[in-house]
């Protein structure tokens, strides 16, 4: 293996050592990174499918129900969570 291949190999694993530690102990729907799942996460998830874009909203951690969409859905499960319905998404 060259050198050139180990340092690239060197950053792809720093790259994702960064990212998989970003998303570590973030809750997947705090789409605002606030510290609180809330309406206000819903709201965002919900203009985000809608086709704005709303500042601030991490889209990567919107697809609460882990379906691949994010969808109407995903807003209506923190909107659930938010009021006391659900107690927990799903893992």
């Amino acid at each position: 293996m060259s050198i050139l291949n180990g340092y690239l190999i060197s950053i792809l694993l720093l790259g994702f050592f960064i990212i998989a530690n970003s998303l570590y102990g973030q809750e997947k729907e705090d789409v605002n990174e606030d510290g609180v799942e809330n309406i206000i996460d819903a709201l965002m998830i919900a203009q985000y499918y809608v086709g704005l874009d709303p500042p601030g909203l991490n889209s990567a951690l919107a697809d609460v129900d882990s379906d691949g969409i994010i969808n109407i859905i995903d807003a209506l499960k923190v909107t659930q969570y938010d009021v006391g319905i659900i107690t927990k998404f799903l893992e």
